[in-house]
């Protein structure tokens, strides 16, 4: 009886090591939960996907701690109500450590201050167990990409955008809190060509240090173009932007980049601070 034909392996491979290789070309998850429903649910959402390789589950915060640097895993999937370390704790402790892994909060909690505080510490995403199964595999997608997520899940704010104009100075100062969506951002620029009180020419100071989550960046020309038709009503001299957290940070120098036609002088910082010190520099340059 002939005997059966085996796949031959590459000269020198273990099937211990293709074994590593074929791992090495997938997404290696921490999942960090520990209500076991969910915990069964968040593997088996992962094990639908090929390209996600569950290395490790645990359910306790400082333990996600540890298997973190001991695995070091492409994502962590976290949870925050979590025994012994809560997630947002582990996360920073993560971050401390030097781990580049992504974190993608998965939380019963529905609090944009709690999501705020979670995606402050370095995290790409935030999902509601609410909104788990419409958001979660598109979480997922959306940070290994590299770009933000924040659930629909979040309890609204009641004014995301609220604006101030100094008449006098002809400065406006605008803040946004808590989930800002692309057309909250066309609304308020639309708001503030109509508004009566607004001078033809001022100065903008855009505070986003409560922002929990921005436009997507492919989506940052249609500001830049929304900023242009208002340009017809008022012109916009200096813009200070103050963005704390990477990623807005970033997200907002690429605005910076895209939107230097649409002031005299544009600049983005990630302390008040810095920002105030700037533009009021700026101003008196300009008298």
């Amino acid at each position: 009886m002939a005997s059966k034909l085996r796949p031959r392996q590459p000269r020198g491979m273990s099937l211990c090591t293709r074994e590593r290789l074929v791992l090495l070309s997938s997404i290696r998850v921490l999942v960090v939960e520990d209500y076991e429903p969910f915990r069964r649910f968040t593997a088996s959402m992962l094990k639908g996907k090929p390209d996600f390789q569950i290395v490790c589950e645990v359910s306790d915060g400082l333990e996600a701690v540890q298997k973190a640097k001991e695995l070091q895993p492409d994502l962590i999937v976290l949870d925050i109500g979590l025994p012994t370390l809560n997630g947002i704790e582990a996360a920073r402790r993560i971050r401390t450590i030097g781990l580049r892994s992504r974190i993608l909060f998965f939380s019963e909690n529905r609090s944009l201050d709690i999501a705020a505080e979670a995606l402050g510490t370095g995290a790409q995403g935030y999902v509601t167990k609410s909104c788990a199964a419409g958001e979660f595999l598109t979480a997922l997608e959306a940070v290994v990409q590299g770009r933000q997520f924040l659930s629909s899940g979040l309890e609204s704010p009641s004014a995301p955008i609220t604006y101030a104009i100094e008449q006098e100075s002809r400065l406006i100062r605008t803040r946004c809190v808590g989930s800002l969506r692309l057309s909250d951002v066309t609304r308020h620029f639309r708001e503030l060509a109509n508004d009566p009180v607004c001078p033809p020419h001022l100065d903008v100071f855009l505070d986003l240090v409560e922002t929990t989550s921005l436009p997507q960046s492919d989506q940052l020309e249609a500001v830049r173009e929304e900023i242009e038709a208002v340009r017809a009503r008022v012109r916009f001299g200096i813009c200070a932007i103050v963005a704390c957290g990477d990623l807005l940070f970033g997200m907002m120098k690429a605005f910076e980049g895209l939107a230097q036609q649409s002031f005299d002088k544009i600049r983005v910082f990630q302390t008040a601070v810095q920002a105030e010190k700037w533009l009021e520099l700026q101003r008196l340059s300009a008298q």
